[in-house]
């Protein structure tokens, strides 16, 4: 989860890319609400989200767990927070099947 201010979009952009991660698109398309960006790294995929209008980041933050990436510690969303947008998402008209997959398989790991 990407606080969705332009500052800390392109701290974001400086760090993919000093991590060699090949990015597509620049900083401003991180600095707005609701916006999923899906980046192909090596084998795996990483999701970039912004939070839609009205969730507070600071609150989603204070409730993020840690991960390890590249031998650093990383913040990411928790897990009933991931649910939760993983909702409102799937709710949407035009959800990606990525997210009712993601949602299903959320649900049943519990």
């Amino acid at each position: 989860m990407i606080d969705p201010q332009i500052e800390n979009a392109r701290k974001v952009m400086s760090a993919l890319t000093a991590s060699h991660i090949d990015v597509q698109f620049d900083a401003s398309t991180l600095a707005n609400p609701a916006k999923l960006i899906r980046v192909k790294v090596l084998h795996y995929w990483l999701d970039l989200l912004t939070p839609e209008g009205g969730i507070d980041f600071a609150e989603l933050r204070g409730r993020a767990v840690f991960a390890t990436m590249n031998e650093m510690l990383v913040p990411v969303v928790g897990r009933d927070d991931l649910i939760a947008l993983k909702e409102v998402a799937a709710s949407k008209p035009d959800c990606d099947a990525k997210h009712k997959q993601d949602l299903k398989r959320l649900r049943l790991r519990g």
